[in-house]
């Protein structure tokens, strides 16, 4: 059966009278409304080693990739702005994105950084 589209739930066929109700997870349509039969809350458990387990690979990708761009960002946002100059793009979406980019890295290092302190505190 096809997936709704942003929902995650699967689209029965027919009325609510020809739902099955041994799936909770059913969901089904009239017209343009989308009605829920009995959904429950789903929580995703995720145990002590595999948070960690993740947590070993992306903080230390997130840092790298940090300094990465804090070392190249005097060859990359020129290198942007020619290549927005080249194109006629005179509202330069190459340097802003960059400039995003760097902005979001920053922000997420410093979040990764601070958060055992403002754990603690």
């Amino acid at each position: 059966m096809p997936h709704a589209a942003g929902v995650g739930l699967r689209l029965a066929a027919g009325p609510p009278s020809e739902r099955r109700l041994d799936n909770p997870w059913q969901v089904y349509v009239i017209g343009t409304t989308v009605h829920s039969v009995g959904v429950r809350r789903a929580r995703r458990v995720e145990t002590f080693a595999v948070r960690w387990k993740r947590r070993s690979r992306t903080i230390p990708l997130m840092l790298a990739a940090t300094a990465v761009l804090m070392i190249t960002w005097p060859m990359m946002l020129p290198a942007a702005a020619i290549t927005d100059l080249a194109r006629g793009r005179r509202r330069f979406p190459t340097v802003r994105l960059a400039l995003f980019a760097m902005q979001y890295a920053l922000n997420d290092s410093a979040e990764i950084l601070l958060a055992p302190v403002l754990w603690l505190f």
